[in-house]
């Protein structure tokens, strides 16, 4: 199995809400790289490309280092295209979705906007760039970028929920997928609705508390690898257990990681979190457990190695918190299971299939609002019940699993907890859960299942009918309760 970590630093050219050098950033990520030979990626805003003092930091550097292109759009990018500015008038960079971000715009106009800032980019290092970036990125837009510049690698933010107006939830959780070509947040089920560039995941998220963090009125909403987070990637302690959790289990498909961090915040607020990840890296690398690559390399090797999108998982053994949870992440082409073991009881935290076919919110057109959801199709959601208030568990009866086996294989990419008779293999496609004494899953309050019968449980979401189909299942649906129990073997199906 292969552990990759991509550092990524993507450069503004602007930042209009803060006083901020942003070029002493830049300076010190280029410092570090040479002290450690980091292979590092930089991913220019267009109104970095037209700023001197930061492409002349790189015209005599080697080729450890990566340039590639941070699609954002900006008022000299606009401006430069004949458009208005749709953005606050006084500032150069606006993050709300319609103004900075590629659904705020009509295909034609990406179309026009990404031709400017390939066109400059190449204008000035000499060839087109091989990784984009961006907060979100629709799927026309990826997608156009392969075909007519034929990158090989995209970057997009983490899941999250709200986070300055980006709502990424349900899909697939980290590593990376091909995209469909319907949305760009969903992994394609078929080579022909697929993107071919594989699509990575941002930000390094604790895989445990990350997900439902806000729900637990923390003081802060993000705990990730960023360097300027106290509680997360500037804390030696936490880093040290996300690279050991990350790098140091045993994983199906492969382990992964993005280090780095947008000039935007500023050199002192990153300037402690950089330098000990820095350092971390450098000993995982030197000590032959980590491969540092620039992104456009780490998506060749994708490529080769996946005709689809594999299989990944993440196991959390232990809890950084010391509460005596542990968690575990399923993901494949077709769904995926997050489940956390608490006091002894395996709770399913979501499930979400994925569909190919079920289309992102400006798959035809642009959008006029300064917030925008990806998501993908929730079976059950702990979130989403959170954040509508609802009470909603989602159970599965099971002997006290504080001393189950966890297993991988593989060969058939299957994951197995198991604990005496109790077992729950997670395949491709498929879930299945047996006990010689019976299996019993009960939902309380499922928000998004319409009816429910032996043999399928019907969805409906946001406009969109979906499905998962069971095997060997005897259902009971009533006064808001599912409850489905089976002799031996329940399998819910995915594909």
């Amino acid at each position: 199995m292969k552990n990759i970590i991509n550092i990524v630093n993507f450069i503004r050219g602007c930042e209009p809400r803060l006083t901020v050098d942003l070029l002493e950033p830049v300076l010190h990520q280029i410092e570090l790289s040479e002290k450690f030979s980091l292979p590092t990626t930089f991913l220019f805003q267009y109104d970095s490309l037209i700023k001197e003092e930061f492409t002349n930091l790189f015209k005599d550097l080697d080729d450890k280092y990566e340039y590639g292109c941070w699609i954002e759009f900006n008022k000299p990018l606009i401006e430069k295209a004949g458009f208005p500015w749709k953005g606050v008038p006084e500032y150069d960079w606006d993050w709300h979705t319609n103004v900075g971000f590629t659904p705020g715009y009509t295909i034609p106009e990406r179309k026009i906007l990404v031709d400017i800032q390939f066109d400059k980019f190449k204008e000035i290092f000499g060839f087109y760039p091989k990784s984009i970036g961006s907060w979100v990125l629709d799927a026309w837009t990826i997608n156009y970028c392969k075909e007519k510049y034929c990158i090989d690698a995209c970057i997009i933010c983490k899941d999250q929920y709200g986070t300055d107006g980006y709502t990424l939830w349900g899909g697939y959780y980290n590593q990376a997928y091909y995209p469909s070509k319907n949305n760009s947040y969903l992994p394609a089920q078929n080579r022909d609705c697929q993107i071919d560039v594989p699509v990575f995941r941002m930000l390094g998220s604790d895989p445990m508390y990350q997900y439902d963090c806000f729900m637990e009125k923390r003081d802060v909403d993000v705990i990730s690898l960023e360097p300027v987070y106290g509680c997360a990637g500037s804390d030696e302690g936490w880093v040290n257990y996300f690279f050991e959790t990350m790098y140091k289990n045993d994983a199906l498909g492969f382990a992964y990681a993005q280090a780095g961090q947008e000039n935007s915040f500023g050199w002192e607020k990153m300037a402690h979190g950089y330098e000990l990840q820095m350092k971390l890296i450098d000993k995982y690398r030197k000590e032959g457990i980590l491969s540092v690559e620039k992104l456009s390399e780490s998506g060749r090797w994708f490529k080769e190695n996946f005709e689809t999108t594999p299989v990944t998982t993440i196991r959390v053994p232990v809890d950084f918190e010391n509460r005596g949870n542990k968690v575990y992440w399923y993901d494949s082409k077709y769904y995926r299971l997050n489940l956390k073991l608490r006091l002894g009881s395996l709770i399913v935290r979501d499930i979400h299939k994925f569909d190919e076919n079920y289309a992102e919110f400006c798959k035809d057109t642009n959008i006029d609002s300064h917030e925008c959801k990806y998501n993908a199709l929730p079976l059950y959601d702990k979130v989403f019940a959170f954040v509508n208030k609802s009470f909603s568990e989602f159970i599965i009866k099971s002997p006290d699993m504080t001393e189950s086996v966890y297993e991988i294989d593989r060969e058939n990419n299957t994951q197995t907890i198991k604990k005496d008779d109790f077992l729950l293999v997670c395949y491709e496609n498929r879930i299945e859960i047996s006990d010689k004494s019976g299996v019993e899953i009960k939902i309380t309050n499922p928000m998004y299942v319409y009816e429910a019968n032996d043999s399928e449980l019907k969805c409906f979401y946001e406009g969109y009918e979906y499905g998962v189909k069971l095997k060997g299942a005897k259902v009971d649906y009533k006064d808001k309760v599912l409850t489905i129990k089976s002799d031996s073997k329940l399998s819910l199906i995915f594909k």
